[in-house]
């Protein structure tokens, strides 16, 4: 059985506040994903959530993790199927 999937977990110092907006950001659908889509739904700052994305490498982070559910698209599937992933 191919390792589980697990889904992104908060950066050291990153506050749960940061994180579940994060969270809130890989939710979004890729083709719509964007800082300026999000604090719109959160109600706060374009660049407020900007530095937010920049200082805990927003990007990155959500490149890596979908570089991964392609690499193992069976263990995404089933993070999927479990609820962790977003």
């Amino acid at each position: 059985m191919a390792p589980a999937l697990r889904p992104p977990r908060a950066l050291k110092g990153e506050s749960p506040l940061a994180f579940a907006r994060f969270m809130a950001y890989c939710r979004m659908p890729a083709t719509h994903r964007s800082v300026a889509s999000l604090a719109r739904a959160e109600g706060i700052s374009r660049q407020a959530l900007g530095r937010m994305c920049s200082r805990w490498q927003w990007v990155r982070r959500v490149q890596e993790w979908e570089h991964r559910a392609l690499a193992d698209p069976i263990a995404a599937a089933r993070a999927d199927l479990f609820g962790l992933r977003w």
